[in-house]
């Protein structure tokens, strides 16, 4: 029997090339969205800076993008965004999506839960350990507020998302990308404090 032809996209050479991450003993964390122009490179360095902040040599975060057709820097509106915040907004490159950046991935951090699916697509096992920005961030809130120990949250994150879920609220980023200059000022409000309370939660566990 023929086996059918299959319906995902084929990599394009340079994806198939890339390197794993390096292991360095530091906490993982990858960040995803589209294109990795916008959302998950904002997402990846104010994340980077609130850590580095906590718990300094700790955890590396990096991102990439689950349609990058070319290694792009990120939209301006972003660096303009980080720069206001005082962060370094130099040298990022689009990276694409594939396994050998998430294994080893403590945790992956995606703009949209259809970002979390393609995640899931190429490592399964990273079920419990993959959420969107929004969603971690209501976990955390979740579990800080019932008083659980802090060390565990990464271990028990993934069970606590049903409770999360069930609260309601939104679970995908506003994409910035587009012809409406508001769109950046509603992405940064719809993050509101969510980086804070992941890096505040990450900090306090155990890896």
């Amino acid at each position: 029997m023929t086996t059918p032809p299959s319906t995902r996209t084929r990599p394009s050479p340079w994806e198939r090339a890339a390197p794993p991450e390096p292991s360095d003993g530091r906490t993982r964390v990858v960040v995803v969205c589209a294109a990795n122009l916008a959302r998950s490179p904002l997402v990846e360095r104010l994340l980077q800076a609130e850590l580095d902040a906590r718990a300094p040599g700790r955890f590396a975060v990096s991102s990439c993008g689950v349609r990058v057709l070319e290694r792009g820097a990120m939209v301006p509106g972003v660096r303009r965004m980080l720069r206001d915040r005082g962060l370094d907004a130099s040298g990022h490159r689009a990276s694409p999506l594939q396994a050998t950046r998430l294994r080893g991935a403590t945790l992956v951090l995606t703009a949209e839960e259809a970002h979390s699916v393609a995640v899931l697509e190429r490592v399964p096992a990273l079920l419990n350990r993959t959420f969107t920005v929004l969603e971690f961030a209501a976990i955390a809130r979740h579990h800080r507020a019932r008083g659980l120990d802090p060390a565990g949250l990464l271990q028990r994150a993934g069970s606590l998302r049903a409770a999360v879920t069930a609260e309601g609220g939104d679970r995908d980023l506003i994409d910035p990308v587009g012809p409406d200059p508001a769109r950046l000022g509603a992405l940064e409000a719809q993050l509101g404090d969510a980086v804070t309370v992941i890096a505040d939660a990450l900090a306090a566990t155990r890896g």
